[in-house]
């Protein structure tokens, strides 16, 4: 059972690799049973370029790629979705 939540938050505009990072980073502590991600859900913002991504989105992107047939809404608790 998921019971120790950890929040990943802390950028609207990453650089690639740093938001490889952070979807490597929520990959790996999901790889943890007992850890459960949470995030606020901020998407994008109009100031966002290419090659860019919210820190919210990198998690997202590192719980989905953790599958592994267990349900997203087990492993990702998102906040407030602003956009």
């Amino acid at each position: 059972m998921r019971n120790k939540r950890v929040l990943i938050y802390g950028g609207t505009r990453l650089p690639d690799a740093l938001a490889r990072f952070v979807s490597d980073l929520a990959y790996r502590l999901l790889e943890n049973e007992s850890i459960r991600v949470m995030t606020g859900g901020f998407g994008r913002s109009a100031e966002t370029r290419e090659g860019e991504m919210s820190t919210d989105m990198a998690a997202l992107r590192g719980a989905q790629a953790f599958g592994r047939g267990v349900a997203l809404d087990e492993t990702l608790e998102i906040g407030c979705q602003t956009r």
